[in-house]
């Protein structure tokens, strides 16, 4: 299946427009280090109105060699 005509140019387009918006960042662990996330922001997306969650519980969690 090839895309229709021009599709390619699009294809380009679009790839660089979301180049604009990202970057790429690499970090070197030490021991010792620790990444910390809101679950209810991060991974789930929300945004404001967690705090109105009554069913949300923060829990600390560790893995790995601390």
């Amino acid at each position: 299946m090839r895309p229709e005509r021009g599709g390619e140019i699009a294809k380009n387009a679009t790839i660089q427009i979301l180049d604009m918006y990202t970057y790429l960042h690499v970090h070197y662990w030490k021991k010792g280090e620790f990444l910390i996330l809101d679950n209810w922001l991060v991974l789930h997306g929300r945004g404001d109105g967690g705090d109105q969650a009554i069913s949300r519980c923060l829990e600390r969690r560790a893995y790995g060699a601390v």
